[in-house]
């Protein structure tokens, strides 16, 4: 997904086409697009039907959110301060948080989906900030304004600080309601090696350039 979050700056008209590319069964010209089509066909094999279906449909909303995030006409609209839900509304198609979350439970794990789909809203909720969090010191440098971060802190008219702190806590908070959801379930030990993973990826990648601050 890196390199497609880097491929929606250069290439917008490619991402807003793909869609309508796959359902129509065109061949890509981009060998990368044409790979990325096949292994979401191989989703089945290695997740129940209703788990790959999330996968791929995650997949298919995050080259919708790019496209829109892309857009001038979105990019430059006036932000109402009524749009509340509005900068979560894009987030969550951008950060193809439920592909991630159901990932983490495929067939040979034999979990029933009943077992953590209760927490699959907190999931994708934690799975989206806390990339936001993670990303916002090197967007910050890049000098990204319209982040999550910053089209909510403009809507709410909160500083960049406080609306930090707002998302910081509501992400410790939706991962104490996913850990008390699943902490009888065998979905607990998965979503926590998810985590430690996730956190690592985050604190190890030099793209995210969080050595520059300690990490």
């Amino acid at each position: 997904m890196f390199y497609f979050d880097d491929l929606c700056h250069h290439f917008p008209s490619t991402i807003e086409t793909f869609q309508r590319h796959v359902l129509v069964n065109d061949t890509f010209e981009e060998p990368i697009l044409q790979s990325f089509r096949d292994n979401l066909t191989d989703t089945y094999r290695f997740w129940d039907s209703i788990p790959a279906n999330c996968i791929i449909l995650s997949a298919m909303e995050y080259f919708n959110g790019c496209a829109l995030e892309e857009r001038p006409t979105i990019r430059d609209m006036k932000l109402l301060d009524t749009a509340e839900s509005w900068p979560y509304y894009l987030r969550n198609k951008t950060g193809v948080a439920a592909a991630y979350a159901f990932m983490i439970y495929p067939k040979d794990r034999n979990s029933d989906v009943s077992a953590y789909i209760q927490a699959m809203g907190d999931m994708c909720f934690f799975i989206n900030v806390v990339n936001d969090l993670l990303s916002f010191h090197k967007e910050q440098l890049a000098g990204e304004t319209n982040n999550y971060v910053h089209v909510r802190a403009r809507i709410t008219r909160k500083s960049i600080q406080d609306t930090l702190h707002d998302v910081a806590k509501e992400s410790s908070a939706a991962h104490a309601r996913i850990t008390k959801i699943l902490q009888f379930t065998d979905g607990a030990t998965a979503w926590k090696r998810f985590v430690d993973g996730y956190l690592t990826l985050h604190l190890t990648q030099s793209r995210f350039r969080l050595n520059e601050l300690g990490f």
